[in-house]
Formats: structure tokens, sequence, C-alpha cells
């Protein structure tokens, strides 16, 4: 079995060995296939949110979706994270710095965005996983 890795911050599931709610244990194929990730700045992302109507807006509808799954999952979040401050959060860097980041081992949301950034790493994987050509390079 093989699994690809999609994602905007593809870099995430790629470091923390997980493709959804699925870890990657067993999956003997899944360390020869690259994540796919574009090299989105989530710290600027997150602040360009935070601007104008329709960041707000998006925002809002997000956070609503990600409160939900926070609920969902109340007893497996316990002590992981400050949910009560997740579910309060307003804006996106707010809920990832409470949520996000410590559940994924990262220090802060700043930490999470620096680290996460597809630039540079991924470029790593894909030589990596690159099949050598015929001259032996």
């Amino acid at each position: 079995m093989a699994a690809r890795q999609v994602s905007v911050a593809g870099t995430l599931p790629a470091r923390t060995g997980s493709i959804g709610d699925h870890q990657t244990r067993g999956l003997e194929s899944a360390a020869a296939l690259p994540p796919v990730s574009v090299p989105y700045d989530l710290a600027a992302g997150a602040a360009n949110l935070e601007r104008g109507v329709m960041g707000r807006v998006y925002t809002s509808y997000f956070l609503r979706n990600l409160r939900r799954k926070l609920r969902a999952k109340l007893e497996l979040l316990a002590g992981r994270c400050d949910v009560g401050r997740a579910l309060g959060a307003r804006t996106l860097r707010e809920f990832d710095d409470v949520a996000t980041a410590p559940l994924h081992g990262f220090r802060d949301a700043a930490d999470y965005y620096s680290r996460s950034l597809g630039s540079g790493w991924q470029d790593e994987a894909l030589r990596a996983c690159a099949p050598h050509d015929a001259r032996g390079s």
C-alpha cells in the first residue's frame, strides 16, 4: 500500500508521520512517495486573512469548522492543548498558537509556520525519492 501526502502545508504530515487521522506505520511504500506541497508562507497567509472583509469571513467559517472538530474530540485532546483558548480563538494565528502548534510538537504558531514552509525541505525530499538516472548521478 502507498500513500501520497497532498496539502498546502504538506510537510506537516510528512514530518509527523500522519496522513489525515491515520499513521503511516505499516505503509512500506509511504517513505518512497514525497509529499506534494506548494511553498506557501503560512505566517503571511494567516496575517493576510486578518485583513479585509473576505479574510475575516473565511476565517470565521474556518474557525467554526475547527471548533466543531475540537468539541468532537474533547476527551482525546484533554491536556494536549488549551481547548478553552482554542474554542475562543478569533484568528487562525491564535488558534494555531494554542491548538495546532502544541498538538503537532511545535513551540507556538511562529515555530509551526516557519518549520512547515514547504520550500527547501520539499526539494530535499524530492531528491531523496527520485530514481537515479542511467548515468549514475
